[in-house]
């Protein structure tokens, strides 16, 4: 009995209580007992679980809901009969939050009220969110459905939901939801920012790309059509293929670059040039500015760049043309000096001024011109010479040049003015050759003019539209300010009237074709604007059409390229200046290269006695032939070091065969140059035969009066400033 009694002690209460009422009759009185705890216990658990639900509803931030259905909906009734008895639902219970979700301020205010009472309207979204319960067994989780209030308010909310289902029928819905109204508003915002992104940025004739976590995240159409390639193939790419089409030698500086910005340091630099490989191999020049940016919530790399190439081929050019100049300068014995009239200021001079002059770079930096090098009598008239440069252009002179050391030397000048747009005298240019050798003065000396080009790319771009029903022209600011017309005058017939009479008929041959066909045209053509201003102007045009592909309007750029093309006519210019200064000069000139002649004046033809045509067909071996046997090791040497970068002299002495067999001595003074991308040697000839024989007879002379007066046996004295 006692072991027994502690085995049923030892059972748990349930499993006692099935044991007991095996057998009810013999203990009916702990039967009742266990019951009576076990109703108790239970109660008590339903009371915790009871508190714990409402605390978590009263604290929770989701709003959190029952909806009851009377009658329950059958739940095998076609969906859209289902969603319509889904409106027919009264709120049984629900927190604060809920109530305050639907404008009130207690939970009592909408307690018992239907769900179409507690929306303004129902709405399509709604809809659409009871489909989504229905199809997913009246479960539904982070449904979004948008809610209009009594007040008219739309809120969007996010929504969880779950049925209660017995015996085939929906009796109630438990759920919650989130009012993410505001989060929506600011992912529409941020739609919309993106879009405009997109549009502003497909527009742009810039390429912008944005790089992230070493790829590409973004790349719109200008930046693929820089390098060749199409958006989808570069969108593709990760950064190490988009460091593949940066120049080698560019590349280290790029990739530091691209990795500070992605990461968000400070010491980047923003803006910098570099050369990009095109898809097809081609090399070209990007100018690109680069920040860091935070893209969707990441540190990122936002570029803009833009093709330079053509820019840098004239910049390029200016400078090669600058170099060959200077080279061209230094390599002339004449001397060449620009000032400042108003100043006296030194702006630029040769090898030639400065190596006769004695001065060096910078002292002649700080000397006042021209005072500091001519006496009173030459200033006065220097200042002559100087007002007739101005008044007609140029004038003649022939002054003394003081020296360093004090030395004077007889020059010629040879002069002339560059003014400004409104005539003032800028810069006062002058040649100046040193005559002290040579009794008689050459009549003519020749002015190379060369003004200071300034390589500029102007983005002057203004965008137009053509109605081409009522011919009517809209467009930006710049457009107009570049057309000289007001926004009054926007006709086609106003804008054509700016057009250049020659080139107006190819213009509105475009536009014509244009309107008539749809064809895009990219032209470049004159422009006479209202105060007589000429203008050069690169056009753009396309039709765009509607969904029937009639041609509703014309759309375009215009760029004002005016200064480019100043730019590229005075390079022209300035080329021919210094093809006719080289053909003038008395100076025999050739350029060498290969040991062979590659260019010569017809002053070296006559030296040599050949034509020009003759020194140019001549080779490498023919063209060693001209120096004279004796000499042509020397110089051939002397050749060898100074191509190879050896300090050795510019000028000396040589001979050279003539054509006719005949012996000169000439003075050669060589310098080394570029010339067509390649390394060469410039040489001016001067044919000094004369002179020499000159002084050859004049040591011959005193030679024979020194072994007469030697022999002779009477007493021979010179007297000079008679001392008797």
């Amino acid at each position: 009995m006692v072991s027994t009694r502690l085995k049923v002690i030892s059972l748990s209460e349930s499993e006692k209580l099935k044991n007991l009422l095996k057998n009810p009759e013999d203990d009916l009185e702990e039967i009742v007992s266990l019951i009576e705890k076990k109703i108790e216990k239970t109660t008590n658990r339903l009371k915790e679980a009871e508190e714990r639900y409402r605390s978590m509803i009263t604290h929770t931030s989701d709003a959190v809901f029952c909806y009851e259905y009377n009658p329950p909906i059958p739940v095998n009734l076609p969906i859209e009969e289902q969603v319509k008895l889904l409106y027919n639902s009264v709120l049984a219970e629900c927190n604060i939050v809920c109530a305050q979700s639907y404008g009130y301020e207690r939970v009592e205010d909408v307690i018992g009220r239907k769900l179409t009472e507690l929306f303004g309207t129902t709405s399509d979204s709604l809809d659409k969110l009871f489909m989504k319960l229905i199809e997913g067994g009246y479960h539904v989780v982070d449904g979004v459905g948008i809610e209009k209030l009594p007040n008219g308010e739309e809120r969007y909310f996010l929504n969880n939901g779950h049925g209660v289902i017995e015996n085939g029928k929906l009796l109630r819905v438990w759920g919650t939801f989130r009012d993410i109204t505001e989060r929506r508003k600011a992912e529409q915002k941020l739609e919309e920012s993106e879009e405009k992104f997109r549009t502003i940025t497909e527009q742009s004739l810039m390429g912008i790309c944005i790089a992230q976590e070493n790829k590409i995240k973004y790349i719109n159409k200008a930046y693929s059509d820089i390098f060749g390639y199409t958006v989808e193939e570069m969108m593709n790419w990760e950064i190490k293929d988009a460091i593949n089409a940066i120049h080698p030698n560019d590349r280290a500086f790029a990739m530091d670059q691209l990795a500070k910005k992605q990461k968000g340091e400070k010491d980047v630099v923003v803006h910098y040039q570099y050369r990009g490989i095109k898809k097809s191999g081609e090399i070209v020049w990007i100018d690109q500015f680069s920040k860091s940016i935070t893209y969707k919530g990441k540190p990122a790399n936002l570029v803009a760049l833009i093709n330079i190439t053509k820019k840098k081929e004239v910049e390029d050019a200016f400078l090669r043309e600058r170099k060959f100049t200077d080279t061209a300068l230094n390599a002339q014995r004449d001397t060449f000096f620009v000032f400042e009239p108003s100043t006296g200021k030194a702006i630029r001079w040769n090898n030639a001024f400065k190596e006769i002059s004695g001065y060096s770079d910078e002292e002649i930096r700080k000397l006042k011109a021209p005072d500091s090098y001519y006496d009173d009598h030459d200033l006065k008239l220097a200042a002559s010479a100087i007002e007739k440069m101005i008044k007609e252009g140029e004038a003649l002179l022939g002054i003394d040049l003081i020296t360093k050391d004090g030395r004077k030397i007889p020059f010629e000048y040879i002069g002339s003015s560059i003014k400004d747009d409104v005539g003032n005298p800028m810069f006062i240019v002058t040649i100046g050759r040193d005559i002290s050798e040579r009794k008689e003065v050459e009549k003519t000396l020749r002015l190379s003019e060369k003004n200071l080009k300034k390589a500029q790319e102007l983005a002057q771009i203004g965008h137009w539209e053509l109605n081409t029903l009522t011919l009517e022209v809209s467009g930006s600011e710049e457009l107009f300010k570049i057309f000289g017309l007001t926004k009054e005058e926007a006709t086609l017939d106003a804008f054509a009237g700016i057009v250049h009479p020659d080139d107006k008929e190819y213009d509105l041959y475009h536009i014509r074709r244009g309107m008539e066909t749809g064809e895009s045209w990219d032209i470049e053509h004159r422009l006479i604007c209202k105060d007589g201003t000429e203008k050069w102007v690169h056009a753009i045009g396309e039709a765009t059409r509607d969904e029937d592909g009639k041609i509703l309007r014309l759309i375009g750029t215009t760029q004002d390229i005016t200064e480019r093309k100043k730019v590229e006519q005075k390079l022209r210019e300035s080329e021919e200046k210094y093809r006719t200064l080289v053909e003038i000069s008395l100076q025999g000139i050739i350029i060498i290269q290969d040991l062979k002649i590659i260019f010569a004046n017809s002053a070296m033809a006559e030296i040599l006695g050949y034509s020009v045509e003759e020194l140019l067909s001549n080779s490498a071996e023919e063209t060693m032939k001209l120096i004279h046997p004796e000499d042509r090791t020397f110089v051939l040497n002397r050749h060898k070091d100074r191509m190879e970068g050896k300090p050795v002299p510019n000028r000396y002495v040589y001979r050279v065969v003539r054509k006719d067999k005949k012996v000169r001595t000439i003075e050669l003074y060589s310098t080394v140059i570029e010339y067509k991308g390649r390394i060469a040697s410039q040489q001016v000839y001067m044919d000094i035969t004369e002179r020499k024989e000159v002084e050859q007879k004049l040591r011959e002379s005193e030679e024979k009066f020194r072994t007469i007066t030697e022999q002779s046996l009477m007493g021979v004295a010179i007297i000079q400033d008679n001392i008797l």
